[in-house]
């Protein structure tokens, strides 16, 4: 009975924290639609956390959709598929790379691989536009914002879930950054893998 004893403790309390996890995810989404409500601050975090995080965004994804451009001519050139650059850096960048710094993200990273296309590779400008357009679909940007939200609010959850239950100190601060960051990177990981089912399944 032992040996089922140690595997049943560590899953038991896997599914316990899950179990903690869900109610406090339901707890917080219900007040959501209950007052008190605090309009003023919500703006004012939606302007910390999003205008005021543009220029991060901007370089982070400016520099990985050039770099990604130059990624995929290197690969395409092995088998004479250098002209794909423009669409699948698109769709890189809207599908996975983009939500996780959503909508800003999508349309600089885009930019970031026109630049390397363009200045870099020698790609026809109105020909990497035309092609980045018309190989995108509206499922593309439906999917990157709603990756994005989700994405947000499982950061959100898991560093306010792991924050309350922080014991006093340095040493309980750090466990429950450390829980915090790697619970929010594995359902991050998880949900990726699920929307990208839901959305793009055959």
């Amino acid at each position: 009975m032992k040996p089922l004893a140690s595997i049943g403790r560590p899953v038991l309390a896997a599914l316990a924290a899950v179990g903690r996890m869900a109610i406090f995810a339901g707890e917080t989404v219900s007040h959501l639609a209950r007052p008190p409500w605090y309009p003023r601050e919500f703006l004012i975090q939606m302007l910390h956390i999003g205008y005021f995080s543009l220029p991060v965004v901007g370089l982070t994804t400016i520099f990985t959709g050039g770099a990604l451009a130059l990624q995929i001519y290197a690969g395409g050139a092995r088998f004479s598929a250098e002209a794909v650059v423009p669409q699948i850096v698109a769709i890189g960048m809207v599908r996975e790379l983009g939500p996780v710094l959503v909508g800003v993200g999508d349309v600089i990273g885009i930019m970031g691989g026109y630049i390397g296309g363009v200045e870099r590779l020698g790609f026809n400008a109105a020909t990497y536009l035309r092609n980045t357009v018309d190989f995108l679909e509206a499922l593309d940007i439906v999917s990157s914002l709603t990756k994005g939200a989700v994405f947000g609010f499982i950061a959100a959850l898991m560093g306010c879930f792991f924050g309350m239950r922080s014991e006093r100190g340095a040493a309980g601060v750090g466990a429950a950054t450390k829980g915090a960051v790697v619970a929010a990177s594995v359902l991050i990981l998880a949900a990726n893998f699920i929307l990208t089912e839901l959305f793009f399944a055959a």
